[in-house]
């Protein structure tokens, strides 16, 4: 996936930024979140659990044809799509009737597959998607989140605070 990095990278790199939002998740939700708030031109970080985005549950999901141009974002790339059968019927078992039944409303969708075009959209648009990490909780100051606590690969707890990442 473009523009991803693990947490497994030296942390160090980043001491010193800040972040207007960082986005615990990296599924559907919190990549679509992080690309439409990098694109208005926050600076975004986006901390996924898995080795790399759509890699921790890849389910069908079945999602309405028109939800993808009410919510703009990118309709599912090719692979993503399950296949369609060409038509569907219902059988009555004492008749012996057949019904061909209209095709539905929805799309079928690999998840993991979207969530990898996701995640690609929201580096595109500024994000910066960082996997492996775990999310522990927040960071809280005076009754306030002000950070996140997160675990990367190597097993050292880190936080990520209002002003700064650092291990």
């Amino acid at each position: 996936v473009t523009g991803v990095q693990t947490c497994a990278l030296p942390i160090l790199r980043m001491v010193g930024e800040k972040w207007d939002l960082v986005v615990a998740g990296a599924g559907p939700a919190g990549c679509t979140l992080a690309a439409k708030v990098a694109a208005a031109g926050s600076k975004v970080l986006v901390l996924g659990n898995a080795e790399e985005p759509g890699r921790g549950r890849d389910w069908i999901i079945d999602v309405e044809k028109t939800v993808f141009d009410v919510a703009a974002v990118p309709f599912p790339v090719k692979d993503a799509l399950r296949d369609k059968c060409e038509s569907e019927v219902m059988l009555s078992p004492v008749a012996g009737h057949e019904i061909k039944l209209l095709p539905a409303p929805i799309v079928p969708i690999r998840n993991g597959v979207y969530v990898r075009q996701l995640a690609t959209w929201a580096s595109e648009k500024g994000a910066r998607v960082r996997e492996g990490c775990t999310v522990l909780g927040p960071v809280m100051e005076a009754g306030a989140v002000t950070g996140v606590r997160y675990r990367g690969i190597s097993g050292g707890e880190s936080k990520i605070g209002r002003a700064s990442c650092r291990e």
